[in-house]
């Protein structure tokens, strides 16, 4: 797992990011919503960076969404997501 920033249409968001699977790529911006998203693994590479501050490491990041997830509503799916990448 690790921290790219992703571009978007109107925006540039930081995710954590999963490892790449068959087709889709797991990622759960680090903003509301909290939310589990499966990206094509070639868009994932085309619109993210990786992020050069390592200030927040991706367990650092990945609990601080588990526990403002309580506040801001987080699906299964990303909480699951986020306790694997606080386990590794």
């Amino acid at each position: 797992m690790r921290l790219i920033k992703f571009r978007t249409e109107d925006q540039a968001v930081t995710a954590l990011v999963g490892d790449p699977e068959r087709i889709y790529t797991k990622m759960v911006y680090i903003d509301a919503p909290i939310r589990l998203r499966k990206i094509p693994n070639g868009d994932v590479e085309r619109y993210g960076n990786d992020v050069q501050d390592k200030r927040p490491t991706v367990k650092q990041a990945a609990r601080r969404m588990l526990r403002v997830g309580k506040s801001l509503g987080i699906t299964k799916g990303a909480k699951k997501f986020l306790r694997q990448a606080v386990k590794s």
